[in-house]
């Protein structure tokens, strides 16, 4: 699943007028959207970012490009200069970072006027299956689309866009399906839930899809009048 938003957020790419000279892929894992960025940008400098060393040493391994880096660190707390990153690519990220407001704000100082942040996150109708059972220990944080775009706002960012897909995975049993989210990152615990299946004995599972997109706004100048004075609206000023 995880997979397949990825593949949505490079389609999305295509439609957008953007030639980065530095990408930053959040939450990186073992790097496969890396490798589709460095096709999609081949004039590009790309740094793939996770907190899991012994992926991102799969990664280096398995690219072997000198303008593909590979960096151990956390979202919320950047190893980079302010103003370095054109573009920020974070495939289902969101949901399992705590304190979003802060992670965002560190986007925003990272990122150079105009530079873009496209993303990928859970939203509260995914796996309704379990929380219909109580069963939610093991869930991500599920957050509802427009909490996110406002979150985007209050950090900075400006004329976000997000859209909700919907749809549902069909297992032949729990351990296909229990197999399949430990790969693709869907457990928080080792301990799962106990799911039922249903009258054709499947195991349906559900999934709301956030995919969404903001810019970093671009640098304005202010220009002195006839009297040499500059004079700067309060909706430019830093609070």
């Amino acid at each position: 699943m995880a997979r397949a938003a990825a593949q949505e957020l490079l389609g999305r790419l295509e439609l957008i007028k953007l030639q980065p000279q530095y990408i930053l892929d959040l939450g990186c894992g073992i790097g496969l959207e890396v490798q589709d960025l460095a096709l999609r940008y081949p004039q590009a400098k790309i740094c793939g970012l996770d907190l899991a060393q012994d992926f991102l040493q799969y990664g280096k391994n398995q690219t072997q490009e000198e303008r593909v880096y590979w960096l151990g660190g956390d979202s919320r707390i950047l190893p980079l200069r302010s103003n370095s990153v054109d573009l920020i690519f974070a495939n289902m990220l969101l949901p399992w970072v705590q304190n979003v407001p802060v992670m965002l704000r560190e986007w925003r100082r990272v990122l150079r006027p105009q530079g873009l942040v496209i993303f990928s996150s859970l939203g509260p109708d995914s796996f309704v299956e379990c929380q219909d059972k109580n069963q939610t220990g093991f869930l991500p944080e599920l957050v509802d689309m427009h909490n996110i775009g406002d979150a985007f706002v209050t950090a900075g960012f400006v004329d976000p866009v997000l859209e909700v897909e919907h749809f549902t995975l069909t297992y032949r049993d729990q351990a296909q399906l229990q197999a399949e989210l430990e790969k693709s990152g869907m457990w928080i615990k080792t301990e799962h839930p106990q799911l039922e299946p249903n009258r054709e004995g499947l195991y349906p599972l559900s999934f709301e899809v956030v995919y969404g997109h903001a810019w970093c706004p671009g640098a304005k100048t202010f220009k002195p009048d006839d009297h040499g004075i500059v004079s700067i609206p309060i909706s430019q000023l830093r609070k």
